[in-house]
This record gives C-alpha cells, sequence and structure tokens, in this order.
C-alpha cells in the first residue's frame, strides 16, 4: 500500500487507481478555472493578446483581419498564430462565429496551461505520495494569477507552462534520464525560447546546469546528444517557419531585437526602473508574497532548477527598460509550483512530527490554499482584472450577430474581426476630422461618445455602445496603418 506521506516515495512505484484519478481531477479543475476568464467571463489583459495572436490566427484562417506593426515589419514569429489558426479552424468547423472558434483556441490553451498543474502533482507525488501530490499542484492551480494569465493567447503565457514541461522532462529526479525525456525537453526548452526569446537566459541556465551535471555524473552522457538535438529541432522549425513566411531563417528573432532594443521601439511604450517586478509583487501579492517566497524557498531544496529559472527570469527582464507585470509569468508559475511542493514538504514534516494520520494536515493545506487564493481573487489588487476589457468584447462581439454590416467604425474604442467576423472596412477614428471623413464608409460604430445624429444606439456594454445608421456605405479607404517615427526610422534603416 502507497503510503501518503513518506520520505521514501520514489518515481519508480507505479501509480494506483486513486493516484491517477487525483491527477485527472487537479487536471480537469485547473482546465475548467482557466476557461473563466477568457470563456466564461472574456477578458483582455491588454490589446496585444488581441492583435498580436488571434486577430493574425483570424488571418490565417478566414483571410482577413488587422495587421499590427510587428507583422507589417516582420517582428513576430508566425509559430503562435499558426497554431492557434488550427485550433480555430477546428472551432469553426464545430460551429460558425467567435464562440466557436475562440472557445477552442482558449480550450487548448487552458489545457496547455493545466499540464503544469499535472506537472506539479507528479513532483509532489514523487516525494510525498497522493496528498503530496495534491498540495503540491493546489498553488499552481488555484492561485489567482496562474488562472488568470494561464489560457491566454500571449506568447509569454503560451511559453510558460511549455517551459514547465521541459525542466519536468529534464529533472533526473523524476525519472532515469534517457535519450527520449532529454529530446523531450529539448525540444520543449527550444519551442519556449524561441516563442518568448526573453526566456534565453533559462536556456543557457540548463545547458550550463546540464554541462556541471556531465562533469559530475558521466553516467548521463548518453542523454546529452538528444538535449541538443531537440533544441536544434525547436530552433531549426523557429528557422524554417520564418523563411517560409518573411523570407529568410530566423528574421522574426533578429528584428525584435533591432527594432526594440537596438533601436529603442520598445521603450517609447514606458519604462520602468530595475525593481520594478519585485516591487510590483510585494504590492500586488500582499501579505502572500512572504508566504509564497517562504514556500518556493523551501521547495527549492527539492526543485533547485526550477527555481532558478525563475530568478534568470526575474533578473533578465529586469534589466529592459520596457517593463510589464504579464512579462514574468513564467516566473511567476515556477515559484508557485515551488511554493507547491515547499507546501506539500512542509505539510509532510507536520505530518511525521504528529501522531495523527496524515489525511487532517492534507485537508487542512489544501483548505487553506483555496481558502487563500479565494480571498486574493476578491482582493482590490485583482478584481479590476477580471473585468478587464470585458465591455469591449462584449461590443465588438455583438456586431458579429448583426445583419448586412457594411463598415466598422471605433470612436474613443477599438475591436478586432476576430470578434467582429465580418469582412468589410474597419476604421480607426482618431479624432473628430476622420470621424467626419469617413463616417459614410461604415454603418456600424463602436463609441465611447455621444454617436452622430444618424445613428441609433442599438446597445451599450458598460461604456461602449454599439450604433448603428440606415442606408449604404461609401467606398473610402481605411487610414493606413499607423507606425511611431521609431518604427519608421528602424524600417528604414535609420
Amino acid at each position: 500500500m502507497i503510503k501518503i506521506f513518506s520520505r521514501g516515495y520514489t518515481a519508480a512505484a507505479s501509480m494506483e487507481a486513486r493516484e491517477r484519478v487525483a491527477l485527472a481531477a487537479v487536471f480537469v479543475v485547473a482546465f475548467a478555472l482557466r476557461l473563466v476568464p477568457t470563456v466564461v467571463y472574456p477578458s483582455l489583459i491588454n490589446a496585444d493578446e488581441l492583435f498580436q495572436s488571434l486577430e493574425q490566427a483570424h488571418r490565417l484562417v478566414f483571410g482577413y483581419g488587422e495587421i499590427p506593426w510587428e507583422f507589417h515589419v516582420g517582428t513576430r514569429t508566425w509559430i503562435l498564430p499558426g497554431a492557434l489558426a488550427g485550433f480555430m479552424w477546428l472551432g469553426d468547423r464545430i460551429g460558425d462565429g467567435p464562440a466557436y472558434y475562440l472557445g477552442a483556441v482558449h480550450a487548448a490553451l487552458a489545457a496547455l496551461s493545466a499540464t503544469s498543474v499535472a506537472c506539479a502533482f507528479l513532483w509532489g507525488r514523487r516525494w510525498h505520495g497522493l496528498w503530496g501530490g495534491m498540495i503540491a499542484a493546489s498553488l499552481p492551480a488555484l492561485w489567482p494569477d496562474a488562472i488568470y494569465f494561464g489560457a491566454r493567447s500571449l506568447s509569454e503565457c503560451v511559453a510558460a507552462p511549455i517551459l514547465v514541461l521541459a525542466l519536468y522532462f529534464l529533472d533526473d529526479q523524476v525519472k532515469r534520464p534517457t535519450g527520449r525525456r532529454r529530446g523531450g525537453g529539448g525540444l520543449f526548452l527550444g519551442l519556449a525560447t524561441v516563442l518568448r526569446m526573453q526566456l534565453a537566459p533559462v536556456l543557457a541556465l540548463v545547458l550550463a546546469w546540464r554541462a556541471i551535471e556531465f562533469l559530475r555524473r558521466r553516467a548521463s552522457a548518453v542523454a546529452e546528444p538528444p538535449l541538443l538535438a531537440g533544441i536544434a529541432l525547436a530552433f531549426g522549425a523557429a528557422g524554417l517557419v520564418d523563411a517560409l513566411t518573411w523570407g529568410y531563417p530566423f528574421q522574426s528573432l533578429w528584428l525584435n531585437f533591432d527594432y526594440n532594443v537596438l533601436h529603442g521601439v520598445a521603450a517609447t511604450f514606458g519604462t520602468e526602473p530595475w525593481s520594478y517586478y519585485l516591487l510590483g509583487l510585494i504590492e500586488h501579492w500582499g501579505w502572500g508574497f512572504p508566504v509564497i517566497f517562504v514556500l518556493a524557498a523551501l521547495g527549492g531544496w527539492r526543485l533547485p532548477l526550477p527555481v532558478l529559472a525563475a530568478i534568470a527570469i526575474l533578473a533578465a527582464h529586469s534589466v529592459i527598460g520596457h517593463k510589464e507585470y504579464r512579462f514574468i509569468y513564467p516566473a511567476l508559475l515556477l515559484i508557485l509550483i515551488a511554493a507547491g511542493i515547499g507546501l506539500a514538504q512542509l505539510t509532510a514534516w507536520l505530518c511525521l512530527q504528529s501522531t495523527r494520520t496524515a489525511r487532517p494536515f492534507a485537508v487542512a493545506s489544501l483548505a487553506g490554499v483555496a481558502i487563500l487564493s479565494m480571498l486574493f481573487a476578491a482582493s482590490a489588487r485583482m478584481r479590476p482584472l477580471w473585468g478587464s476589457y470585458h465591455d469591449l468584447i462584449a461590443a465588438a462581439s455583438a456586431v458579429s450577430s448583426l445583419d448586412h454590416v457594411c463598415g466598422i467604425g471605433a470612436d474613443g474604442t477599438y475591436g478586432g474581426y476576430v470578434y467582429f467576423h465580418r469582412n468589410v472596412p474597419f476604421y480607426w477614428l482618431r479624432n473628430a476630422d476622420e470621424m467626419s471623413h469617413d463616417a459614410s464608409g461604415f454603418d456600424v460604430l463602436l463609441t465611447k461618445k455621444t454617436p452622430p445624429k444618424d445613428f441609433e444606439t442599438l446597445r451599450c456594454f458598460g461604456d461602449i455602445c454599439v450604433a448603428r445608421r440606415p442606408g449604404a456605405c461609401a467606398p473610402i479607404p481605411a487610414a493606413p496603418i499607423f507606425l511611431s517615427k521609431p518604427v519608421t526610422a528602424a524600417a528604414n534603416g535609420n
């Protein structure tokens, strides 16, 4: 009979039926929770989530969509939009409209995100059995940040669970190292890096870690070539995709560095001091900050490489001028997993110091994580995030249900064809002159202002209203995409 808490528990022990049920349960719970902020009550973190991936996937599947400056000049890889396009196409086969194809996309992303929770469970089970696995999975499954970011279409949110899979496959403590595991770990590690080039320090860290292990234990040397082959395969695929879509290999990686670092385009969106992430985490997590970091430090005793990877991500992003909280989500996910392992370790220690059975300690730990997660989810720091841009999504989605739309305008707000799903001209109205000039080109208007006299308000979603006028649309060309001065200078080679 497998003990529910044990120092001698090993990964070699085959999983019992109840453990398989527990693993499936934590996966399903994590999967379902991540659909809440993306499908049940959809929200956006910012415009990048829409235009950098979902809109481009819509272009691939349906042939039309907005083109942001990054895809205008070629600083983004098509790997992520291409993968999302596959699920978008599948959703469109199931039913007609944004609800189906976006539902399919976010279900796939939620499933990918839930694999991190499964890895946490398996790590916890490795050392502490069934209850240890459930406790280890509780923080990455239930903590609001993991739920909020988990199923997003942003590159950092997609790369995060892929990075966790890489570290799990490369963990010698989980299973005896084999060429297949090393190759898979290298493939995932390379894929996470090409999706999010800011994760390159983690790639360097893992290679240095493996080099040290190679010198210490030459018995595992046979597994190192597959690791390098997996990384090379991921980078080779990325180079091929760029060659097929942009013209030459690795164009998106180089131009991203050229525009955002050498020409300072990213800095035009704002810069922050090096302490931004550390102070931001302290403020955002509040009372949870010391608790999680103490538990993560304890978990780092069992999982040193994931903790070091989180530190590398935080350090690398701290020296980059343009900072946003979402950029460090891969580090946050690794911290939460390490903290879950630390909590399982602490619970096991309390259990071994007591003559009582382990179950009360385990249930108390799980209940504590659930209660604290709910309190943080309802806190003043998280409440605004759950409804971020929800009104915009609702208003834009309402356009998809209108008949005979011949043009769409946005005054004081924006939209996206991924929600409009109408192949008609779209006008970004930046001022009153553009409104006056382009008004006859569209018959549907999204606005935060009082609509023009010939438009009738159909419905309002918060402060965004959908208005419509009768009649046809004049063939007025939409204004070309706006390129900032740094982007134009970089494009001209200045």
